[in-house]
């Protein structure tokens, strides 16, 4: 799970999280690591989806997953 966390209002703007199974061999997870961050990351869209008022934000985005869910925990995205 990664959150993102808005600095002034200590506000989580973003949740992402990936999906997957834990192996016997933990290097197998270890190893799996990158791609699993890289999965969760391509969920998030920096662009607003309409223009942002001066010093605020868009509205949030659905869900794009390739390898996981996004879940918005405002009605807002950075």
């Amino acid at each position: 799970m990664i959150d993102l966390i808005d600095r002034r209002s200590k506000q989580i703007v973003w949740r992402g999280f990936g999906v997957g199974e834990v192996h016997r061999n933990h290097q197998k997870d270890i190893d799996a690591l990158p791609e699993v961050v890289a999965g969760v990351l391509d969920q998030l869209s920096l662009a607003p989806s309409i223009a942002a008022p001066a010093g605020g934000s868009g509205d949030a985005q659905g869900p794009r997953s390739r390898r996981g869910k996004v879940s918005p925990v405002s009605n807002q995205s950075i």
